[in-house]
């Protein structure tokens, strides 16, 4: 009998790119990332015009000779800003959220209590970096024969 489980992981909804309009003067805005980001990542192809800010209720960063300059220079997950806009017209800014995809780590038990006709074996999905994900799907096929094949949920072949 061989029994090899089966388990499929997904990553957490992670957007890789959110597109805001950025309208002359103030808006609010947060970043759609679960890790704290560069403003150079975050912003990706989006290049901020000299004298735009960046502020939270305690620092802010102003853009200054193609640099932010000044007491923050990092978006981090959960915070509101205030991005003050020196244009004179509407843009759209695209924040660039992408992260790499979570480490997974799918471990299987050794099958006991193996029978013409039952076994019992488990198995666990977790990350080894601490990134969120969710499980879609997870299960054990099983087959009197080594290698199955599964062609849907329930049967193992040849």
């Amino acid at each position: 009998m061989c029994i090899a489980a089966m388990m499929m992981a997904g990553t957490n909804v992670k957007a890789q790119e959110v597109t805001i309009p950025l309208m002359p003067g103030w808006n609010w805005i947060s970043i759609p990332t679960t890790d704290t980001l560069d403003f150079a990542t975050a912003l990706g192809s989006f290049t901020p015009m000299t004298g735009d800010v960046i502020k939270t209720q305690w620092q802010n960063a102003v853009y200054r000779n193609g640099h932010w300059i000044g007491l923050i220079s990092q978006f981090y997950p959960g915070y509101g800003y205030k991005y003050y806009s020196t244009r004179t017209m509407p843009v759209m800014l695209t924040f660039n959220a992408q992260q790499p995809a979570p480490q997974v780590v799918v471990t299987t038990s050794e099958p006991t209590d193996i029978t013409a006709t039952s076994a019992i074996s488990g198995g666990s999905v977790t990350s080894n970096d601490g990134s969120y994900f969710f499980i879609l799907e997870k299960g054990i096929c099983w087959a009197t024969h080594p290698n199955p094949i599964v062609i849907n949920d329930f049967i193992a072949v040849h």
